[in-house]
């Protein structure tokens, strides 16, 4: 009978996860640097999957951009500036 050896077959995620265990590396910020890692599609099958967020990703699921209605407001100073500077 064929026997599924997890670990040779994944040696990084193993290592990854015994160092985890072990307290090599801080739970969140591997977290956020596994969200960060993935594209927004992989991080919303995820959350599904998981039970996370059930419905993300469906229509009721929207984001907002609060800087949509004044594009003019920039806090970085980025598009303001630009506004300011005098034409070539």
């Amino acid at each position: 009978m064929f026997k599924f050896n997890h670990r040779q077959s994944r040696p990084i995620t193993s290592k990854l996860l015994d160092n985890l265990e072990q307290g090599v590396y801080d739970k969140d910020n591997m977290i956020r640097d596994l969200l960060n890692w993935l594209s927004e599609d992989e991080v919303k099958d995820f959350a599904r999957r998981n039970d996370y967020l059930p419905n993300a990703g469906d229509d009721d699921f929207v984001l907002v951009d609060d800087d949509e209605e004044n594009p003019d407001i920039d806090l970085a100073g980025g598009l303001s500036a630009i506004n300011e500077q005098d034409p070539l």
